[in-house]
């Protein structure tokens, strides 16, 4: 099988199921353990290396995305999603994929910082109430 069906199927089927930026880099990072994407329905459907490469793809699409939100929509991300998936804290060993795509560790931890400082802020009172 071609990698793009696999990339498509993972992007599609699977992290299309999971709300939110930060909750489907929480979902690869929970897949990935050291260098290796551990997805057995995918990788007896597709294979093993062309199951790496599309969830090793996929990963390093969400995490340049991630990095590209802005802030506070992904602080309201986490506010409105934390009932149906926890996405704070992320394991960063596994959540920072191999190809960077430019972006930097330091600056997603950062980004995660401040999400979850926004999180954790408390909301100003409401005076038009």
């Amino acid at each position: 099988m071609k990698l793009f069906g696999a990339l498509e199927s993972f992007v599609n089927e699977t992290l299309g199921q999971i709300p939110g930026r930060l909750g489907k880099l929480r979902f690869i990072a929970e897949m990935r353990n050291k260098d290796h994407y551990e997805y057995w329905g995918m990788s007896k459907m597709y294979g093993d290396e062309v199951t790496q490469r599309a969830i090793a793809e996929a990963h390093a699409d969400e995490f340049e995305k991630t990095l590209t939100t802005p802030v506070p929509e992904l602080a309201d991300e986490v506010d409105s999603s934390e009932s149906a998936l926890p996405t704070l804290p992320l394991r960063l060993d596994s959540a920072v994929p191999s190809d960077l795509r430019g972006g930097t560790k330091r600056h997603f931890r950062w980004v995660l910082k401040v999400v979850e400082l926004l999180h954790h802020s408390p909301q100003p009172p409401n005076r038009g109430a």
